[in-house]
């Protein structure tokens, strides 16, 4: 999963090309459909460093673990308008 991605379609608003988004939160399920555990990954809009929220602990992490299998929901942002194509 890319950490930012170019998505031009069909729901773009026609004056922009191409849009550039950023992630910036994944919400993570490991377990079944019958149950598991959630977490999430998040990044800071100050810092931009990324944290694992894991029930009551929230610990610093890698942007590279943020790459994992149990990705189950992502969250993008649009980036600034000066990143547009």
């Amino acid at each position: 999963m890319p950490l930012s991605a170019c998505c031009p379609g069909p729901f773009l608003d026609t004056s922009c090309n191409h849009a550039v988004y950023n992630l910036y939160a994944v919400s993570n399920h490991s377990g079944t459909t019958m149950g598991g555990h959630y977490t999430a990954y998040c990044r800071s809009p100050v810092s931009g460093e990324w944290h694992t929220f894991n029930d009551s602990r929230v610990t610093p992490m890698s942007s590279s673990h943020v790459r994992g299998s149990d990705a189950y929901l992502l969250f993008y942002e649009l980036a600034s308008p000066s990143s547009r194509m």
